[in-house]
């Protein structure tokens, strides 16, 4: 049981390293619960807000019985996270127990979604993107226990939220305008400044590697230290399947770092360049099909 919580509460959520642990008792320390949300307040802006408020209804719906326990336990935590203003992600197709079909019809669902963010849904569309995310998740918990009639409602739910949502957001990926974080103060790096960084993420997921994290965290600094210098994000997936699914992994890896560096202080209107190439430009070179630690990385560059 509590595996099985793991996997979908970490493939389910990119936790800000700005939080710790003694911040939250729950699976950081192994306690699990399914009401740490219940007395927290709906904060940040309104996309955090959203997904705060549905994700706890969420939750207090599979608590009540109308689903698993365990999942009343994930969409509490995803429930707290947001009202912690935090990135959160949305299930994936692949830790669910679906059939090849399902997963296909989540797959496309997941690209809407992503499509949505890139396109600035968040800011241009918070309410709408917000719904979107959470009924998503609805929709996959319900088809996975085969709650027809919970899953048909979900999914209505998301159709209607996403196209609202597609209807409202103009934008391409790295030309969304988020709004300015409060000045960060100055930090002196610790270590001699380095210009380039590579961030490594877990194959197949937008969730970064421990040691990533480490790199990211120096990255910031050195950014934050630097205010003059412009950055330049390209994202890359290794040659591990289809070439049209690791382009779009790629471009939720590059959103995953350009979020993770916004929260952290790091003005958006420094970014330079965005770029995701999925698997296109191997920075190490593979045959087709190769599992390549190497090539599934941001790459982070601060430039005059």
């Amino acid at each position: 049981m509590i595996m099985k919580n793991l996997s979908r509460f970490f493939a389910g959520l990119a936790v800000c390293t700005l939080l710790t642990s003694a911040a939250f008792a729950g699976p950081f320390d192994g306690f699990y619960d399914e009401d740490t949300s219940f007395n927290n307040k709906p904060a940040g802006q309104v996309f955090h807000q959203t997904l705060f408020t549905e994700y706890q209804k969420l939750s207090k719906d599979r608590n009540r019985g109308m689903g698993d326990g365990i999942d009343a336990e994930l969409f509490n935590h995803k429930a707290w996270f947001a009202s912690q203003r935090s990135a959160i992600q949305e299930d994936s197709y692949t830790d669910r127990k679906l059939s090849t079909d399902e997963q296909r019809v989540f797959m496309a669902a997941q690209d809407r979604l992503h499509t949505v963010f890139d396109k600035g849904g968040r800011e241009h569309a918070p309410v709408e993107t917000a719904v979107s995310q959470v009924s998503y998740d609805c929709w996959i918990e319900a088809t996975e226990r085969r709650a027809t009639n919970d899953a048909k409602s979900c999914k209505d739910k998301f159709e209607r939220a996403i196209a609202a949502a597609e209807a409202k957001s103009p934008y391409e990926l790295g030309q969304v305008k988020m709004p300015e974080a409060p000045a960060a103060p100055v930090v002196v790096p610790s270590k001699p400044f380095k210009d380039y960084y590579r961030v490594p993420f877990v194959f197949d997921k937008t969730t970064i590697t421990p040691d990533g994290e480490s790199v990211l965290a120096e990255a910031v600094r050195d950014a934050q230290a630097h205010p003059d210098l412009k950055i330049a994000l390209r994202a890359h997936a290794d040659r591990s399947g289809p070439d049209g699914y690791n382009l779009k992994l790629s471009k939720r890896r590059a959103e995953q770092i350009l979020n993770r560096m916004s929260a952290a202080g790091v003005d958006q209107s420094r970014l330079r360049i965005v770029e995701a190439v999925g698997e296109k430009r191997s920075l190490i070179p593979t045959a087709d099909g190769v599992k390549e630690q190497g090539n599934r990385v941001v790459e982070i560059d601060l430039r005059q």
